[in-house]
């Protein structure tokens, strides 16, 4: 698989994956919010987890888009070798099945995670409706912003 790093017109960093099945190319973009090698390692690490979260194994290549960054400079392509040594050592990145379990399971957990709070959330709002002595009917129109609001009326 071949990932292209690339500037956006905003001038981010985006990582781009091209998939094609039969007749239809679909484009996976990436982009980074970080700045420098964090920015790096942002394009690259998202756009390797989301190959491997949709179960896509293999090797991958990274290369600069010619058509957003005209002439990589030395040190653009010795940061991009930096960020994957320090990733994924002298063999470079591979996807492996491995990984793709990998990547489910702490989607999963994180998942469970906003799960949680979410249920915490509407624990903390029914019991301040109650609290603030609201009936069934002002209990459920109540927003997040309500339930954080003080009594001040």
């Amino acid at each position: 698989m071949d990932i292209l790093l690339g500037r956006s017109v905003s001038g981010t960093l985006e990582a781009k994956v091209e998939l094609e099945l039969g007749r239809t190319t679909s484009t996976i973009v990436v982009t980074a919010h970080d700045e420098g090698e964090d920015e790096l390692e942002e394009a690259i690490t998202g756009m390797y987890r989301t190959l491997a979260w949709l179960g896509l194994t293999g090797e991958v290549n990274i290369y600069f888009d010619g058509s957003t960054i005209e002439s990589p400079s030395d040190g653009e392509a010795e940061a991009v070798d930096a960020v994957l040594r320090r990733l994924y050592g002298e063999s470079g990145p591979t996807i492996t099945p491995e990984d793709v379990a990998r990547v489910h399971q702490e989607v999963g957990e994180e998942e469970d995670r906003i799960a949680g709070r979410f249920d915490t959330l509407i624990r903390r709002m029914k019991e301040e409706g109650l609290r603030r002595g609201l009936n069934k009917e002002e209990r459920e129109k109540m927003t997040v912003e309500d339930a954080l609001r003080d009594d001040e009326e």
